[in-house]
């Protein structure tokens, strides 16, 4: 498997915010619908930052 790159996190970003849009967006009776994409894509960005971070791609915050 190859290391994550800035590409990965900035297509994970668009996932997320398409996954966002979509449950801001629904009308249903469902208040939990698309709760799952939404939770799995900002794991998926949560993680692809922290990888970048620990290898020196991403800088670290003060607080990190």
């Amino acid at each position: 498997m190859t290391s994550p790159t800035l590409d990965d996190l900035k297509a994970a970003q668009v996932t997320l915010r398409a996954a966002v849009a979509r449950q801001d967006g629904y009308e249903g009776n469902n208040p939990a619908k698309h709760a799952t994409a939404v939770r799995l894509a900002r794991e998926e960005v949560n993680r692809l930052t922290r990888v970048l971070k620990a290898s020196g791609v991403l800088t670290r915050t003060a607080h990190e």
